[in-house]
């Protein structure tokens, strides 16, 4: 069987410390063949399709499209970080320190980059801010793809770019890493809240299977002997979901593909 947690960039001690104790979680709620390690993919798409797939955690918006029929969506971690709300995160939209706008009307016909165009915080939450705010269309000049929100922030704060957005999980993790690029970016606006990022298996797995895989993560979240390990991994949660409480999301990128055209 196959377990990754490839979505948020944790320091690899937090990572693996976890994966330590879940994975005895795992065992004692009676999953067999949990693996040792974690996989660390290198095709995400392909790695969440594999019918090995015992656990992982997906984007919100590919969960309902592109893997709709290869996954089953277990739930979603609660997070303690600005821009959450239980099991609901948002996006940061970030702008340069000192650029002297302070509306998002005021990057009309700016530039934009987007970590990539799966991803809910980073591209689709971004699109559905300008339909909600009815800015007008064509609105950014120019929109570039940068394959991760680190580089977009990299990118933002080198002036190759004028605005980004950033999940909140990640901008606050990522401002821990880097802070000399996040010193260089401030907030301009947060988008509505959605469905954080869901925990996923299989498609083919059992109602059985599914239950012992929600049990065990409610299990880790009460397990005081983890209590500080999930505080730094700002993690103080669990919510069972299933890929109805995620529809939305898709139905939001639909219209937004009508009305924004696919920038």
């Amino acid at each position: 069987m196959l377990c990754s947690l490839p979505m948020y960039p944790y320091a690899q001690h937090h990572q693996q410390a976890l994966w330590c104790a879940l994975r005895e979680q795992l065992l004692l709620a009676g999953l067999g063949d949990v693996p040792n390690e974690l996989t660390q993919p290198s095709d995400y798409l392909h790695h969440w399709q594999d019918p090995r797939l015992l656990l992982s955690q997906t984007c919100g918006f590919p969960a309902v499209s592109l893997l709709a029929g290869h996954v089953r969506i277990l739930g979603a971690f609660h997070y303690d970080a600005p821009g959450c709300d239980g099991y609901r995160y948002s996006s940061q939209i970030l702008i340069r320190r000192d650029d002297p706008r302070q509306r998002l009307e005021d990057f009309q016909n700016s530039i934009a980059v987007c970590s990539e165009r799966h991803s809910q915080s980073g591209y689709h939450a971004l699109r559905s801010h300008l339909v909600t705010n009815t800015l007008p269309q064509p609105f950014f000049r120019a929109v570039s793809f940068s394959c991760g929100h680190r580089h977009s922030a990299r990118q933002l704060a080198e002036g190759k770019a004028d605005i980004a957005a950033l999940d909140s999980v990640s901008a606050w993790l990522l401002a821990q890493e880097e802070p000399e690029v996040f010193a260089r970016l401030r907030p301009l606006a947060q988008t509505a809240h959605t469905p954080g990022l869901p925990l996923i298996t299989h498609s083919t797995a059992s109602e059985d299977t599914v239950a012992r895989l929600r049990a065990a993560l409610i299990t880790l979240l009460d397990n005081a002997s983890v209590a500080g390990l999930l505080a730094d991994m700002r993690i103080t949660g669990f919510t069972a979901l299933n890929a109805a409480d995620y529809q939305a999301l898709r139905r939001d990128a639909e219209r937004n593909a009508a009305l924004l055209g696919c920038w």
